[in-house]
C-alpha cells in the first residue's frame, strides 16, 4: 500500500489524488468518524495539499480507506500507438504514369498539367 512506502509522501500530488482523499474523507463522514465541522476543514486541507506526506496527515487517526498515492502512469502505462504504415507505390505503376505523361506532352499538354496535379496531391499526402 502506498502508506508504507516512505518515498511516496514526499511526491507531489495532483488533483486525481487530492480528489480521492476527499472521497476517502467522505466515506469517514458518513460513517461517523468525522463531524460536518471537521470534514470540511479536512477537504479544504485535502484540495490544498501539495504532497503525499500533507493528504496522509489527515488520515493519521482514522482507519481505512486512505487514498491511493500511487502515480496513475505508474498502474497503467500509456498504450503506444501503432506506426503509420507507408504507402509504397509499385514499379509498373510509377512506369505507366510516365508513359501516359509522356504520351500527354506529345499530344496533349494539358494532360500534364493534370497529372502534375495529381502528383503534386500525392506528395503532399503523403507528408500528412
Amino acid at each position: 500500500m502506498a502508506k508504507e512506502d516512505p518515498r511516496l509522501h514526499r511526491l507531489r500530488v495532483g488533483d486525481s489524488e487530492r480528489y480521492a482523499a476527499v472521497d476517502a474523507l467522505g466515506e469517514h463522514y458518513v460513517a461517523g468518524r468525522l463531524d460536518a465541522e471537521e470534514h470540511q476543514q479536512r477537504c479544504g486541507q485535502a484540495l490544498q495539499a501539495r504532497t503525499g506526506a500533507d493528504l496522509m496527515r489527515l488520515f493519521a487517526d482514522l482507519p481505512l480507506p486512505h487514498p491511493d498515492l500511487l502515480p496513475a502512469v505508474a498502474s497503467s502505462p500509456r498504450p503506444t500507438p501503432p506506426a503509420r504504415p507507408r504507402r509504397t507505390y509499385p514499379t509498373a505503376l510509377v512506369a505507366v504514369v510516365a508513359i501516359v505523361a509522356l504520351m500527354a506532352v506529345v499530344r496533349a499538354p494539358f494532360l500534364v498539367l493534370l497529372l502534375v496535379g495529381v502528383a503534386i496531391y500525392l506528395v503532399l499526402s503523403r507528408r500528412g
